[in-house]
Protein backbone atom coordinates (compact mmCIF):
# COMPACT_ATOMS: atom_id res chain seq x y z
CA UNK A 1 0.00 0.00 0.00
CA UNK A 2 1.00 3.39 -0.60
CA UNK A 3 0.40 4.38 2.89
CA UNK A 4 2.77 1.82 4.06
CA UNK A 5 6.77 1.68 4.20
CA UNK A 6 7.68 -1.79 4.90
CA UNK A 7 4.85 -2.45 6.94
CA UNK A 8 5.52 1.21 8.69
CA UNK A 9 3.00 3.99 8.32
CA UNK A 10 4.39 6.65 6.63
CA UNK A 11 3.34 9.66 9.21
CA UNK A 12 5.69 7.78 11.26
CA UNK A 13 8.65 7.55 9.26
CA UNK A 14 8.38 11.42 8.64
CA UNK A 15 8.18 12.12 11.86
CA UNK A 16 11.19 9.65 12.65
CA UNK A 17 13.15 11.28 10.30
CA UNK A 18 12.78 14.71 11.06
CA UNK A 19 13.37 13.64 15.03
CA UNK A 20 16.60 11.79 13.68
CA UNK A 21 17.66 14.93 12.07
CA UNK A 22 17.18 17.34 15.25
CA UNK A 23 19.13 15.10 17.33
CA UNK A 24 21.80 15.46 14.64
CA UNK A 25 22.09 19.14 14.29
CA UNK A 26 25.85 20.36 16.18
CA UNK A 27 25.44 22.30 19.54
CA UNK A 28 26.00 25.85 20.04
CA UNK A 29 29.12 27.02 21.46
CA UNK A 30 29.25 27.80 24.93
CA UNK A 31 31.99 29.91 24.98
CA UNK A 32 35.42 29.77 26.91
CA UNK A 33 35.30 27.57 29.85
CA UNK A 34 37.39 29.01 31.67
CA UNK A 35 35.31 32.32 31.75
CA UNK A 36 31.99 29.96 32.51
CA UNK A 37 33.74 28.78 36.06
CA UNK A 38 33.87 32.56 36.97
CA UNK A 39 30.60 33.65 36.10
CA UNK A 40 31.59 35.85 33.16
CA UNK A 41 29.05 35.88 30.51
CA UNK A 42 29.81 34.68 26.76
CA UNK A 43 30.82 37.69 25.26
CA UNK A 44 29.91 37.45 21.46
CA UNK A 45 31.84 38.92 18.48
CA UNK A 46 29.89 41.43 17.44
CA UNK A 47 29.86 45.22 17.03
CA UNK A 48 28.90 47.75 19.50
CA UNK A 49 25.89 49.43 20.25
CA UNK A 50 25.78 52.90 18.21
CA UNK A 51 26.66 54.86 21.66
CA UNK A 52 29.45 52.52 22.59
CA UNK A 53 31.51 53.20 18.90
CA UNK A 54 30.68 56.92 19.28
CA UNK A 55 32.04 57.21 23.42
CA UNK A 56 35.05 55.01 21.71
CA UNK A 57 35.33 56.79 18.76
CA UNK A 58 35.94 60.40 20.06
CA UNK A 59 38.16 58.67 23.54
CA UNK A 60 40.39 56.95 21.39
CA UNK A 61 41.00 59.51 18.60
CA UNK A 62 41.98 62.18 21.59
CA UNK A 63 44.09 59.63 23.33
CA UNK A 64 45.75 58.98 19.75
CA UNK A 65 46.47 62.78 19.30
CA UNK A 66 47.84 63.31 22.69
CA UNK A 67 49.92 60.53 21.91
CA UNK A 68 51.64 61.34 19.01
CA UNK A 69 52.20 64.95 20.69
CA UNK A 70 53.78 63.61 23.22
CA UNK A 71 55.57 60.96 20.99
CA UNK A 72 56.67 63.82 18.41
CA UNK A 73 57.81 66.46 21.28
CA UNK A 74 60.01 63.41 22.85
CA UNK A 75 61.31 63.32 19.73
CA UNK A 76 62.44 66.98 18.90
CA UNK A 77 63.75 66.78 22.64
CA UNK A 78 66.18 63.78 21.79
CA UNK A 79 67.24 65.97 18.41
CA UNK A 80 68.24 68.59 20.20
CA UNK A 81 69.24 67.27 22.81
CA UNK A 82 72.17 65.14 20.54
CA UNK A 83 73.10 68.39 18.92
CA UNK A 84 74.51 69.56 22.30
CA UNK A 85 75.35 66.65 24.19
CA UNK A 86 78.99 67.27 22.91
CA UNK A 87 79.97 69.76 24.88
CA UNK A 88 79.11 67.65 28.19
CA UNK A 89 82.37 65.58 26.80
CA UNK A 90 84.67 68.71 27.42
CA UNK A 91 86.92 68.18 30.71
CA UNK A 92 87.12 70.83 32.72
CA UNK A 93 90.16 71.61 35.27
CA UNK A 94 88.79 71.14 38.87
CA UNK A 95 89.44 74.84 39.10
CA UNK A 96 87.06 76.10 36.23
CA UNK A 97 83.51 76.54 37.03
CA UNK A 98 81.46 75.51 33.80
CA UNK A 99 79.58 78.24 31.60
CA UNK A 100 76.91 79.77 33.50
CA UNK A 101 73.69 81.48 31.81
CA UNK A 102 70.80 83.81 33.41
CA UNK A 103 67.11 82.73 33.58
CA UNK A 104 64.73 85.13 33.84
CA UNK A 105 61.22 84.45 35.23
CA UNK A 106 58.31 86.23 35.59
CA UNK A 107 54.99 85.25 36.79
CA UNK A 108 52.52 85.79 33.72
CA UNK A 109 49.84 87.79 33.97
CA UNK A 110 46.91 87.40 36.45
CA UNK A 111 48.27 83.83 37.50
CA UNK A 112 51.43 82.98 39.88
CA UNK A 113 54.90 81.83 39.82
CA UNK A 114 54.14 78.06 39.32
CA UNK A 115 53.16 77.90 35.45
CA UNK A 116 56.35 80.00 34.47
CA UNK A 117 58.63 77.44 36.28
CA UNK A 118 56.36 74.49 35.28
CA UNK A 119 57.55 75.69 31.59
CA UNK A 120 61.26 76.19 32.62
CA UNK A 121 61.42 72.71 33.66
CA UNK A 122 59.41 71.33 30.69
CA UNK A 123 61.28 72.98 27.92
CA UNK A 124 64.39 74.79 28.48
CA UNK A 125 66.12 72.78 31.05
CA UNK A 126 66.76 69.13 29.23
CA UNK A 127 68.52 70.94 26.82
CA UNK A 128 70.63 72.97 29.43
CA UNK A 129 71.14 69.51 31.26
CA UNK A 130 72.23 67.88 28.19
CA UNK A 131 74.80 70.55 27.33
CA UNK A 132 75.92 70.71 30.88
CA UNK A 133 75.05 74.42 31.07
CA UNK A 134 74.96 75.88 34.76
CA UNK A 135 72.37 78.77 35.09
CA UNK A 136 71.17 81.37 37.47
CA UNK A 137 67.40 82.53 38.51
CA UNK A 138 66.52 85.78 38.36
CA UNK A 139 62.38 85.86 39.75
CA UNK A 140 59.73 88.25 39.49
CA UNK A 141 56.44 87.68 41.36
CA UNK A 142 55.23 91.23 40.18
CA UNK A 143 55.36 94.16 37.65
CA UNK A 144 58.75 95.56 37.80
CA UNK A 145 60.35 93.02 39.52
CA UNK A 146 62.13 91.25 36.94
CA UNK A 147 62.88 95.10 35.21
CA UNK A 148 65.07 96.12 38.67
CA UNK A 149 66.77 92.74 38.84
CA UNK A 150 68.32 92.89 35.92
CA UNK A 151 69.01 96.86 36.47
CA UNK A 152 70.57 95.57 39.69
CA UNK A 153 72.90 93.02 38.20
CA UNK A 154 74.18 95.39 35.58
CA UNK A 155 74.70 98.19 38.92
CA UNK A 156 76.83 95.80 40.65
CA UNK A 157 78.51 95.53 37.38
CA UNK A 158 79.84 98.75 37.14
CA UNK A 159 80.33 99.50 40.66
CA UNK A 160 83.20 96.85 40.74
CA UNK A 161 84.54 97.97 37.43
CA UNK A 162 84.62 101.51 38.42
CA UNK A 163 86.00 100.93 41.85
CA UNK A 164 82.32 102.79 42.96
CA UNK A 165 81.85 99.66 45.55
CA UNK A 166 84.31 100.66 48.17
CA UNK A 167 83.33 104.68 48.51
CA UNK A 168 79.57 103.05 48.93
CA UNK A 169 80.03 101.30 52.60
CA UNK A 170 76.49 101.43 53.49
CA UNK A 171 75.66 98.66 50.42
CA UNK A 172 76.04 95.23 52.08
CA UNK A 173 77.18 92.92 49.58
CA UNK A 174 75.02 90.15 47.96
CA UNK A 175 75.02 86.78 48.41
CA UNK A 176 77.09 86.08 44.94
CA UNK A 177 79.03 89.03 45.41
CA UNK A 178 80.53 86.78 48.44
CA UNK A 179 80.46 83.55 46.93
CA UNK A 180 82.89 85.75 43.63
CA UNK A 181 85.21 86.89 46.36
CA UNK A 182 85.94 83.27 47.60
CA UNK A 183 86.65 81.46 44.44
CA UNK A 184 88.68 84.31 43.68
CA UNK A 185 90.92 83.68 47.00
CA UNK A 186 91.13 80.14 45.78
CA UNK A 187 91.86 80.58 42.21
CA UNK A 188 88.90 79.86 41.01
CA UNK A 189 87.87 80.94 37.46
CA UNK A 190 84.65 80.54 35.13
CA UNK A 191 85.29 78.73 31.73
CA UNK A 192 85.98 81.22 28.86
CA UNK A 193 82.89 81.37 26.19
CA UNK A 194 80.07 83.53 26.47
CA UNK A 195 76.92 83.43 28.75
CA UNK A 196 74.30 84.96 27.81
CA UNK A 197 70.36 85.39 29.41
CA UNK A 198 67.33 83.26 28.81
CA UNK A 199 64.15 85.39 29.28
CA UNK A 200 60.87 83.34 29.29
CA UNK A 201 57.96 85.39 27.83
CA UNK A 202 56.91 88.56 26.11
CA UNK A 203 55.94 90.65 29.45
CA UNK A 204 59.80 89.31 30.95
CA UNK A 205 61.44 90.45 27.47
CA UNK A 206 60.08 94.20 27.67
CA UNK A 207 61.15 94.00 31.18
CA UNK A 208 64.58 92.86 30.41
CA UNK A 209 64.63 95.59 27.35
CA UNK A 210 63.81 98.11 30.19
CA UNK A 211 66.31 96.95 32.67
CA UNK A 212 69.07 96.80 30.69
CA UNK A 213 68.62 100.88 29.46
CA UNK A 214 68.05 101.33 33.28
CA UNK A 215 71.42 99.67 34.14
CA UNK A 216 73.79 101.14 31.71
CA UNK A 217 72.02 104.83 31.06
CA UNK A 218 71.30 105.19 34.68
CA UNK A 219 72.68 106.46 37.86
CA UNK A 220 74.33 103.91 40.54
CA UNK A 221 72.30 105.13 43.04
CA UNK A 222 68.65 106.22 43.39
CA UNK A 223 67.66 109.67 42.99
CA UNK A 224 66.64 111.42 45.84
CA UNK A 225 63.04 112.66 45.48
CA UNK A 226 61.99 116.00 46.70
CA UNK A 227 58.96 115.77 48.39
CA UNK A 228 56.64 118.77 49.57
CA UNK A 229 55.04 118.71 52.91
CA UNK A 230 51.03 119.53 52.22
CA UNK A 231 50.16 119.61 55.61
CA UNK A 232 51.81 121.47 58.43
CA UNK A 233 50.78 119.88 61.54
CA UNK A 234 49.34 122.52 64.19
CA UNK A 235 49.26 122.55 68.41
CA UNK A 236 46.15 120.71 69.84
CA UNK A 237 44.77 122.62 73.00
CA UNK A 238 45.58 120.28 75.56
CA UNK A 239 47.96 118.54 74.54
CA UNK A 240 51.94 118.17 75.93
CA UNK A 241 53.79 120.29 74.23
CA UNK A 242 57.20 121.23 74.90
CA UNK A 243 56.53 124.92 75.92
CA UNK A 244 54.06 123.51 78.64
CA UNK A 245 57.03 121.22 80.06
CA UNK A 246 59.22 123.90 79.72
CA UNK A 247 56.34 126.15 81.83
CA UNK A 248 55.36 123.46 84.50
CA UNK A 249 59.26 122.89 85.02
CA UNK A 250 59.89 126.69 86.02
CA UNK A 251 56.88 126.46 87.93
CA UNK A 252 58.23 123.27 90.31
CA UNK A 253 61.79 125.00 90.41
CA UNK A 254 60.14 128.51 91.87
CA UNK A 255 57.89 126.83 94.18
CA UNK A 256 60.75 124.33 96.14
CA UNK A 257 62.60 127.51 96.65
CA UNK A 258 59.74 129.69 98.46
CA UNK A 259 60.24 129.45 102.23
CA UNK A 260 57.52 128.46 104.31
CA UNK A 261 55.30 131.20 105.88
CA UNK A 262 54.63 131.54 109.65
CA UNK A 263 51.70 133.12 111.51
CA UNK A 264 52.36 136.36 113.41
CA UNK A 265 51.81 136.05 117.09
CA UNK A 266 50.88 138.66 120.11
CA UNK A 267 54.68 138.12 121.96
CA UNK A 268 57.64 139.64 120.54
CA UNK A 269 59.77 136.64 121.16
CA UNK A 270 59.40 133.58 119.03
CA UNK A 271 59.34 130.08 120.47
CA UNK A 272 59.96 127.34 117.57
CA UNK A 273 57.11 125.53 119.13
CA UNK A 274 54.88 128.19 118.67
CA UNK A 275 55.43 128.52 114.98
CA UNK A 276 52.44 127.82 113.14
CA UNK A 277 52.39 126.71 109.47
CA UNK A 278 50.06 128.41 107.14
CA UNK A 279 47.63 126.46 105.47
CA UNK A 280 47.42 128.47 102.70
CA UNK A 281 50.75 127.97 101.94
CA UNK A 282 51.64 125.95 99.05
CA UNK A 283 52.47 122.87 99.29
CA UNK A 284 53.94 120.91 96.40
CA UNK A 285 53.88 117.47 97.74
CA UNK A 286 49.99 117.73 98.25
CA UNK A 287 49.30 119.77 95.45
CA UNK A 288 47.83 117.43 91.94
CA UNK A 289 48.44 118.33 88.66
CA UNK A 290 45.94 119.42 86.44
CA UNK A 291 44.49 116.13 84.62
CA UNK A 292 44.97 117.45 80.61
CA UNK A 293 42.76 115.66 78.26
CA UNK A 294 45.01 112.85 76.47
CA UNK A 295 45.91 113.40 72.80
CA UNK A 296 44.52 111.73 69.66
CA UNK A 297 46.02 108.64 69.39
CA UNK A 298 48.08 108.37 66.04
CA UNK A 299 47.28 106.02 63.25
CA UNK A 300 49.68 103.05 62.67
CA UNK A 301 51.67 103.88 59.12
CA UNK A 302 50.09 101.68 56.47
CA UNK A 303 52.21 98.75 56.06
CA UNK A 304 54.53 98.96 52.73
CA UNK A 305 54.01 97.59 49.47
CA UNK A 306 56.19 94.80 48.62
CA UNK A 307 57.11 96.65 45.62
CA UNK A 308 60.53 97.69 43.50
CA UNK A 309 61.58 101.12 43.16
CA UNK A 310 60.78 103.12 40.34
CA UNK A 311 63.25 103.14 37.42
CA UNK A 312 66.20 105.46 38.37
CA UNK A 313 66.28 106.68 34.59
CA UNK A 314 62.58 107.68 32.46
CA UNK A 315 62.62 106.30 28.96
CA UNK A 316 62.50 110.63 27.89
CA UNK A 317 65.87 110.84 29.48
CA UNK A 318 67.78 107.66 27.55
CA UNK A 319 69.31 110.20 24.91
CA UNK A 320 70.62 113.53 27.47
CA UNK A 321 72.25 110.23 29.46
CA UNK A 322 76.04 109.35 28.71
CA UNK A 323 77.49 105.85 28.73
CA UNK A 324 79.76 105.11 31.22
CA UNK A 325 83.20 104.29 30.64
CA UNK A 326 82.71 100.74 32.04
CA UNK A 327 80.35 99.70 29.16
CA UNK A 328 81.74 96.83 27.26
CA UNK A 329 81.95 96.68 23.20
CA UNK A 330 79.18 93.57 23.14
CA UNK A 331 76.63 92.90 25.81
CA UNK A 332 75.76 89.46 26.02
CA UNK A 333 73.70 87.65 23.78
CA UNK A 334 70.09 87.14 24.86
CA UNK A 335 66.92 85.67 23.74
CA UNK A 336 63.27 85.38 24.11
CA UNK A 337 61.47 82.27 24.79
CA UNK A 338 57.79 81.92 24.01
CA UNK A 339 55.12 81.24 26.94
CA UNK A 340 51.96 80.72 25.46
CA UNK A 341 49.55 81.47 28.24
CA UNK A 342 45.90 82.14 27.70
CA UNK A 343 43.27 82.03 30.44
CA UNK A 344 39.15 82.00 30.26
CA UNK A 345 36.66 79.47 30.10
CA UNK A 346 35.17 80.57 27.09
CA UNK A 347 39.03 79.90 25.58
CA UNK A 348 39.02 76.48 26.28
CA UNK A 349 38.89 75.38 22.58
CA UNK A 350 41.44 76.75 21.68
CA UNK A 351 43.78 75.59 25.20
CA UNK A 352 42.47 72.09 23.47
CA UNK A 353 43.56 72.71 20.13
CA UNK A 354 47.13 74.23 21.76
CA UNK A 355 47.46 71.38 24.19
CA UNK A 356 47.15 69.08 21.64
CA UNK A 357 49.57 70.93 18.78
CA UNK A 358 52.38 71.63 21.70
CA UNK A 359 54.89 69.82 19.78
CA UNK A 360 55.18 73.44 17.12
CA UNK A 361 55.83 75.32 20.49
CA UNK A 362 58.38 72.57 21.68
CA UNK A 363 60.58 72.52 18.53
CA UNK A 364 60.82 76.71 18.72
CA UNK A 365 62.06 76.86 22.70
CA UNK A 366 64.60 73.67 21.82
CA UNK A 367 65.77 75.47 18.86
CA UNK A 368 66.61 78.81 20.79
CA UNK A 369 67.62 77.10 23.64
CA UNK A 370 70.05 75.05 21.87
CA UNK A 371 71.23 78.28 20.32
CA UNK A 372 72.28 79.67 23.60
CA UNK A 373 73.95 76.47 24.34
CA UNK A 374 75.94 76.48 21.48
CA UNK A 375 76.68 80.08 21.72
CA UNK A 376 75.18 80.51 18.28
CA UNK A 377 74.27 84.64 17.95
CA UNK A 378 73.83 87.61 16.01
CA UNK A 379 73.73 91.55 15.70
CA UNK A 380 70.55 93.02 17.44
CA UNK A 381 67.90 93.71 14.69
CA UNK A 382 64.88 96.39 15.11
CA UNK A 383 62.39 93.51 14.66
CA UNK A 384 64.02 91.70 17.91
CA UNK A 385 61.85 94.64 19.76
CA UNK A 386 58.85 93.29 18.79
CA UNK A 387 58.99 89.80 19.21
CA UNK A 388 56.19 87.96 20.81
CA UNK A 389 54.16 90.95 20.46
CA UNK A 390 51.44 88.61 19.72
CA UNK A 391 51.38 87.05 23.31
CA UNK A 392 50.07 89.92 24.64
CA UNK A 393 47.09 90.05 22.85
CA UNK A 394 45.76 86.83 25.17
CA UNK A 395 46.84 88.39 28.44
CA UNK A 396 44.23 88.74 30.83
CA UNK A 397 41.81 91.74 31.08
CA UNK A 398 42.53 92.57 34.39
CA UNK A 399 46.14 93.58 33.27
CA UNK A 400 44.88 96.80 31.39
CA UNK A 401 42.58 98.36 33.67
CA UNK A 402 43.66 101.46 34.94
CA UNK A 403 45.54 101.69 38.44
CA UNK A 404 45.11 104.96 39.78
CA UNK A 405 46.89 105.53 43.09
CA UNK A 406 46.00 108.47 45.30
CA UNK A 407 48.25 111.05 45.83
CA UNK A 408 46.16 113.03 48.68
CA UNK A 409 44.83 112.45 51.89
CA UNK A 410 41.45 111.78 52.33
CA UNK A 411 39.58 112.84 49.14
CA UNK A 412 42.03 115.88 48.80
CA UNK A 413 42.36 115.65 44.73
CA UNK A 414 45.89 115.63 43.85
CA UNK A 415 46.71 115.58 39.83
CA UNK A 416 49.48 113.06 39.70
CA UNK A 417 52.01 111.79 37.63
CA UNK A 418 50.81 108.95 35.57
CA UNK A 419 52.91 105.87 36.26
CA UNK A 420 54.89 103.83 34.39
CA UNK A 421 53.37 100.44 32.69
CA UNK A 422 56.17 98.29 31.93
CA UNK A 423 53.76 95.37 30.53
CA UNK A 424 51.21 98.01 28.42
CA UNK A 425 53.92 100.78 27.09
CA UNK A 426 55.62 100.48 24.03
CA UNK A 427 58.97 99.41 24.20
CA UNK A 428 61.61 102.23 24.16
CA UNK A 429 65.34 101.70 23.19
CA UNK A 430 68.41 103.73 22.68
CA UNK A 431 70.82 102.86 19.44
CA UNK A 432 73.52 102.89 21.98
CA UNK A 433 72.64 100.16 23.83
CA UNK A 434 70.92 97.74 20.91
CA UNK A 435 73.73 97.80 18.63
CA UNK A 436 76.12 96.37 21.27
CA UNK A 437 73.33 93.40 21.98
CA UNK A 438 73.47 90.15 20.74
CA UNK A 439 70.79 87.47 19.81
CA UNK A 440 71.21 83.90 19.94
CA UNK A 441 70.16 81.79 17.03
CA UNK A 442 70.67 78.93 15.28
CA UNK A 443 71.49 78.94 11.52
CA UNK A 444 68.57 78.38 9.10
CA UNK A 445 69.29 74.84 8.94
CA UNK A 446 69.06 74.21 12.31
CA UNK A 447 72.82 73.16 12.80
CA UNK A 448 75.86 74.76 13.66
CA UNK A 449 78.30 75.47 10.31
CA UNK A 450 81.02 73.48 10.08
CA UNK A 451 84.47 74.47 8.95
CA UNK A 452 84.52 76.68 5.96
CA UNK A 453 80.63 77.53 5.79
CA UNK A 454 79.48 81.25 5.55
CA UNK A 455 76.59 81.59 7.91
CA UNK A 456 75.46 85.13 9.29
CA UNK A 457 75.38 83.65 13.01
CA UNK A 458 79.11 84.31 14.85
CA UNK A 459 80.42 80.36 16.30
CA UNK A 460 82.47 80.00 19.07
CA UNK A 461 85.89 78.48 19.18
CA UNK A 462 84.97 75.51 20.71
CA UNK A 463 81.80 74.84 18.49
CA UNK A 464 81.79 70.35 17.72
CA UNK A 465 82.80 69.66 14.22
CA UNK A 466 81.64 66.11 14.54
CA UNK A 467 80.63 63.74 11.28
CA UNK A 468 77.26 64.55 10.35
CA UNK A 469 74.66 62.04 11.13
CA UNK A 470 72.01 61.59 8.51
Amino acid sequence: MADKVAGVPLAKTVEQTVNNGAKAAPKAAEGNPAFRMMGLPNIKAKLPSRNWMIFLSITSSFAAAVYYDKRETARLQKQYCDLVAPLSEKILPTTTMPRKMTIYLQAPPADGLRSAREHFYEYVKPVLVAGAMDWDVVEGRREGDLRFGAAEKIRRHRRKAEGAATQQEDIEPTKEEIVAEQRERVGCVDEAGVKGDLIIGRHAWKEYLRGVHEGWLGPLKEPVQVEEVAEVKQHIDGAPSLGDAAVKAAADLSIKDTPPTASTGSSSTTDSSSIVFDSNAADTSNTAPETLPEPPKEEDPPKPKLTKPDPYISTSAYSTATLPSSTPSQLGPAIAIPFPHLLGFWNFPIRIHRFLTRRYVAEEIFSRTAAAVLASHRAYQTTDTQYLQHEEKEWHKSVRKPKVEDAAEEGAAVSAEKKERLWLDDVVVDDRITSKLRVFELPVEGRVAEVGEQTSAQQPEWTYQGEKKE
